[in-house]
């Protein structure tokens, strides 16, 4: 823990540029997302602890929902950034639609932080899930 809240916000704000450019790519940096789109908040020694946990939590609960991905009785919608450098669209986009039957949709030359690069187009996809519940 002592780590975790001495040098994990130290690291984040030396590697804050790349890894703010890592999210975004092939897209520019949102001008105001390090304050208002939450960027400087995931630095903190608490965002660490917290993604550290939910990663362990991920780890050790995935078999329990490996290989029931077709129990889904619900439309489901991925909306993904063909050029995602954080996801890979057709390892996590494709594999996932396969298996559970989503409706798929890859932006072309876009990347991650699609509600922020492209929040219209965002809105409109989720509208559209909507009207098939």
């Amino acid at each position: 823990m002592f780590l975790a809240y001495t040098l994990s916000s130290l690291i984040g704000i030396l590697t804050r540029e790349k890894s703010f450019k890592i999210a975004f790519s092939p897209e520019p940096v949102c001008d105001n997302f390090a304050i208002k789109g939450g960027g400087d908040f995931a630095l903190s020694s608490n965002s660490f602890i917290k993604t550290s946990e939910d990663l362990l939590f991920a780890i050790f609960s995935a078999s329990s929902v490996v290989g029931r991905e077709k129990e889904l009785k619900l439309p489901i919608g991925v909306l993904f950034g063909e050029k995602d450098e954080i996801l890979d669209a057709k390892l996590h986009g494709e594999k996932f639609s396969e298996l559970t039957g989503a409706e798929l949709t890859i932006l072309p030359n876009k990347g991650h932080m699609l509600p922020l690069t492209e929040p219209e187009v965002c809105a409109d996809f989720i509208h559209q899930m909507i009207q098939k519940t």
